[in-house]
């Protein structure tokens, strides 16, 4: 799976490293993922410029569900991609915002509908 901040402060705005690992009781993983590595020069020392794209592999089983917690804020526009062999590959993406604010998830371009909350799940 891709992601990536789309905010304007995607280069500036440090959220690394931010921790992936499936919902289960019974597994120790943790994945610390860190953003791209810094390619700018200025002369002197790195631009300190890092573009928060992340490459995070996981097992997009269906239904599977994968909490991805970031050191900083969570950006406000965030896209995913998720790239596989298997044409049933998904996951749920829990991402624990520091704010009520509501949010919309877009599927090219339309907003795909919340769905009721589940206490079972």
């Amino acid at each position: 799976m891709m992601l990536e901040s789309g905010d304007d402060d995607t280069e500036d705005r440090n959220i690394a490293p931010i921790y992936v690992s499936p919902n289960l009781a019974e597994t120790k993983i943790a994945n610390k993922v860190n953003s791209m590595m810094d390619h700018m020069w200025d002369g002197f020392y790195h631009g300190q410029i890092h573009l928060s794209r992340f490459s995070i592999l996981m097992d997009a089983t269906p239904k599977s569900i994968w909490n991805v917690t970031m050191s900083g804020t969570p950006p406000k526009n965030l896209l995913f991609k998720l790239t596989s062999l298997s044409k049933t590959a998904s996951a749920i993406i829990r991402i624990p915002y520091p704010g009520a604010e509501s949010r919309s998830v877009l599927k090219d371009d339309k907003i795909i509908e919340y769905n009721q909350w589940n206490e079972t799940l």
